[in-house]
């Protein structure tokens, strides 16, 4: 679903409000996948990502939760997760706590919605 978000936290730390309304929210396709398939439905991990063209435009949110859904703002928790390094083998990433506000239903720019 086409969506703009806005970042609540930057390295786990919220940002401030002020801050947070003078910048521009990150537009794409907001898609919410199951990453871990639990033996119950509660169970189950998703993660959330923002893609335009194929690419992540801001960092993927592993487990996240739908915490809150008001009309088309939803608010999504988990943890971004940053890769460091290019090493196959081994795999280092930073985790930090993360809050997602997202519009749903906003076109992103440059793209035209489906009939």
């Amino acid at each position: 679903m086409h969506a703009s978000v806005f970042r609540l936290l930057h390295q786990g730390r919220a940002i401030d409000r002020d801050k947070l309304r003078a910048s521009h929210p990150a537009r794409g396709e907001l898609h919410l996948r199951l990453r871990v398939n639990g033996r119950e439905p509660q169970w189950d991990i998703l993660l959330a990502t923002l893609e335009v063209g194929g690419r992540y435009v801001i960092p993927c949110l592993d487990r996240a939760r739908v915490v809150e859904i008001r009309g088309r703002w939803m608010h999504l928790h988990g943890v971004e997760v940053n890769p460091r390094g290019n090493s196959p083998k081994r795999l280092v990433s930073d985790n930090y706590r993360q809050e997602w506000w997202c519009k749903v239903g906003v076109v992103a720019r440059g793209q035209v919605p489906a009939p």
